[in-house]
């Protein structure tokens, strides 16, 4: 219904006009072709360009750590192993940890798959991670899962499932992950076709596109003269505000409508809200400030982390402890996790005063929360604190007292 509607604006729009006619008939023929769209046609896009980069990027900037679960319950960060470094520092000759995960997370958002050949030392520890073109790449079933592929070396090869750093949307069978550009293809074609049908409504001038009346017969050569010099002056976005002038009674009719008329602006305002909603962002982050529907932007940090980003760093999380950790490291209970409270950031005034309250209850200590700030940590800065007036249930003050001088960093 979408289609057959846009296709008859447009008819509706050109129809007066052959010029404009031919123009808007070759779009529509265009959107109605069907197919799967291409990458470079979707990219061409403003708003999907804009979603891929800004998901892409903000999911590579939230750091992430290789962790050891303690016996007490704790977590210490191990950083210095193999596989957090090609995932953190290095992934490759030339290559960043920020730019594997941002290529690989943009991979999975256009075609719905993301992969990196995992390379290893003699010991079996990753030393880098290769990006592999996802349209080259598909499963295979050998006995076990296996990948075949064309490595950049332009080599065709199948590489085992273990050594794939393997990225994916939604999938039907769990293991290739759906093409959004293939299962939407008519949605965003649309989009595609109303931003062609803007691009050609302005840059023929659309001002000074119509009919011109005259109150006598015109012979042939005075009918093409006139045509040509009307269409010299005034058929390109150049000059489409220069001045008319016409003599002898001629009389010009326009018969193209204005933008606004039209619901041009309208139609690109809304598909940019399909696209946004393609892709899971709120409005604004794609251009679109009258679709802010929270009162501050910490709460939309906090519900697009929640529902856009977290799921793609679960994603990450997942297959890189998966794929990238020995047995021996998951048996001693390592794993991968990013630090989601970098993205949500509140006001400085907000984040003292909850820093001060946990401080104060003992919950961090101040050079946990010089950390989290980023700044480095001071001597003396390990300590936790009680509030003093706090008694335990069930116990008298001296015996509270007893237990606060007993407690660690109760100096």
């Amino acid at each position: 219904m979408a289609l057959k509607a846009f296709v008859t604006w447009i008819k509706n729009m050109w129809a007066p006009s052959s010029t404009w006619e031919r123009a808007g008939a070759s779009i529509a023929e265009w959107v109605l072709t069907g197919g799967q769209v291409t990458i470079q046609e979707a990219l061409s896009h403003p708003a999907v360009w804009r979603a891929v980069n800004v998901i892409s990027a903000d999911v590579a900037k939230v750091p992430i750590s290789l962790y050891r679960r303690d016996e007490d319950g704790g977590r210490t960060a191990e950083n210095d192993w193999p596989s957090a470094i090609v995932l953190r520092e290095q992934a490759a000759p030339g290559m960043t940890g920020y730019t594997l995960r941002r290529t690989l997370t943009a991979h999975a958002l256009l075609t719905g798959n993301g992969f990196a050949w995992i390379q290893r030392n003699g010991i079996g520890d990753p030393v880098a991670l290769t990006v592999l073109d996802p349209l080259r790449t598909e499963p295979v079933d050998e006995g076990r899962l296996a990948w075949k592929t064309r490595l950049p070396t332009g080599q065709d090869t199948t590489i085992s499932d273990d050594d794939i750093l393997h990225i994916a949307g939604l999938t039907w069978d769990g293991v290739f992950g759906d093409s959004p550009l293939r299962l939407l293809a008519e949605a965003i074609r649309l989009e595609l076709g109303v931003q062609r049908f803007a691009a050609a409504f302005f840059q023929k001038g659309y001002a000074l596109s119509g009919f011109i009346k005259s109150p006598r017969a015109l012979s042939a050569d005075e009918v093409a003269r006139l045509r040509d010099e009307f269409r010299r002056r005034h058929s390109s976005a150049s000059n489409a505000h220069d001045i008319a002038i016409l003599s002898g009674g001629l009389e010009f009719q326009p018969s193209v409508a204005e933008p606004q008329k039209s619901q041009l602006v309208e139609s690109r305002d809304a598909g940019l809200r399909a696209i946004a909603n393609v892709f899971g962002l709120p409005p604004h982050k794609l251009g679109d400030p009258t679709r802010t529907s929270y009162a501050s932007i910490e709460a939309e940090n906090a519900d697009y982390l929640q529902t856009t980003l977290d799921p793609w760093l679960v994603a990450w999380e997942t297959e890189a402890t998966a794929k990238l950790l020995s047995k021996t490291l998951k048996k001693k209970r390592y794993y991968f996790e990013h630090n989601r409270n970098a993205i949500v950031r509140t006001q400085v005034s907000e984040r003292v005063a909850a820093y001060a309250k946990l401080v104060e209850i003992g919950v961090l200590s101040p050079n946990e929360v010089r950390e989290r700030e980023n700044l480095n940590r001071r001597s003396g800065g390990d300590a936790y604190y009680t509030p003093a007036n706090w008694i335990r249930s069930g116990t008298s003050a001296a015996g509270n007292q007893a237990i606060a001088a007993e407690a660690p960093g109760a100096d």
